[in-house]
């Protein structure tokens, strides 16, 4: 019998980050393409439209902080690089 927790793929993780930070439709595609992708392409968020974030509450802080660990662990620093660029560029 399994009981491990359910750990989100890398695809469910990106999709729940672009809701947490509100992104629009055309932001989510390019960022998610932009995240999945393993090459530093970032020409991808060239066509990214202009958007205002909206501050998160502690909840929406601590969810993202969870979100981002599994995504951009401390030893995937190619991730944490590109985190940091996708909302500078939209």
């Amino acid at each position: 019998m399994n009981i491990q927790p359910h750990s989100p793929s890398q695809p469910d993780t990106l999709e729940q980050l672009c809701q947490l930070w509100k992104l629009t439709p055309a932001n989510t595609a390019l960022a998610q393409a932009y995240l999945a992708s393993d090459q530093v392409d970032d020409s991808l968020l060239s066509g990214a439209e202009r958007q205002v974030f909206a501050p998160l509450d502690w909840w929406g802080q601590q969810a993202s902080d969870v979100l981002l660990q599994k995504f951009a662990s401390p030893d995937r620093a190619d991730r944490q690089t590109k985190v940091l660029r996708v909302p500078n560029k939209t």
